[in-house]
């Protein structure tokens, strides 16, 4: 599997559910791979895999435990940031991703907390991705 893979899916499972009151919603649809462009406005947030660790077997199989950390940003006055966190936890938390050729599950390792730097409002979490090759 490779990490395009493995973004896309994490991606295509965030913007899965899109209605009223999704973590899709509450951004607006501002869900950025690795970094989000300078003219974005906030509330958005950035994926980026952080750990990506094959595992090998005897018969070339190729499993991964990955690591994925989701930032999410904000303004430091708009005190909703936590519950698009809460959203996103929602979202991902125990959840399969649709990836070609692989089963993978999504589950929280680090929740995160806020962070407050010139103004602007983070939570960074962090996501262990398990995928097994299915062939």
């Amino acid at each position: 599997m490779s990490q395009a893979q493995l973004e896309d899916a994490v991606i295509t499972q965030l913007n899965a559910n899109t209605g009223a009151g999704t973590f899709y919603a509450s951004l607006s649809g501002r869900i950025y791979l690795n970094q989000a462009p300078d003219s974005a406005t906030e509330t958005l947030a950035v994926v980026r895999v952080i750990v990506d660790s094959p595992d090998r077997y005897f018969a070339g199989r190729a499993d991964t435990d990955a690591e994925v950390q989701v930032d999410i940003f904000g303004d430091e006055d708009d005190m909703t940031i936590q519950s698009v966190n809460t959203k996103l936890f929602t979202q991902l938390d125990n959840k399969t991703l649709t990836m070609t050729g692989h089963t993978a599950t999504c589950m929280c390792i680090d929740r995160g907390s806020v962070d407050v730097s010139e103004r602007r409002m983070n939570i960074t979490s962090r996501w262990r991705v398990i995928a097994t090759a299915t062939n």
